[in-house]
């Protein structure tokens, strides 16, 4: 779904989705972990996603990651989105350890940011990050 469709918002997922539109994103992601994640577990993961994008030298890598708790009888899983010069192969790597990967190429027309933000207001319900290199 297109991100300039009419969909009810609030004005915190507004405003994420404003300020995510300002970068080129590469790739966006979701990980299924092969085991019942926790909280501590996915943020954990969050930021070591986070130091993987971002520590090494390349020019203005970004991750935005948030990792949706357990409803529908559905695990925990995370999305991002990716700004980075780093392969495919080198994202699938980083994913096999924790579990079943979905990674493609950014498109700002399928709705990806309005997507990655769709429970950003629900505090309890999610944990989310943003890095930003330089």
């Amino acid at each position: 779904m297109p991100e300039s469709s009419t969909i009810q918002r609030s004005r915190k997922q507004q405003e994420w989705i404003n300020f995510l539109k300002t970068i080129d994103w590469d790739y966006f992601m979701t990980i299924n972990a092969y085991w019942p994640m926790t909280k501590k577990q996915s943020q954990s993961i969050g930021r070591k996603l986070e130091k993987f994008i971002c520590g090494g030298s390349q020019d203005n890598p970004a991750v935005f990651w948030i990792s949706e708790h357990p409803f529908g009888g559905r695990r925990r899983h995370m999305h991002a989105l990716l700004k980075t010069n780093k392969s495919f192969e080198a994202l699938r790597h980083f994913c096999g350890n924790i579990g079943r990967s979905d990674i493609q190429r950014f498109d700002g027309e399928q709705g990806g940011i309005g997507y990655v933000t769709k429970w950003i207001d629900k505090e309890e319900q999610v944990e989310y990050g943003l890095a930003v290199g330089r």
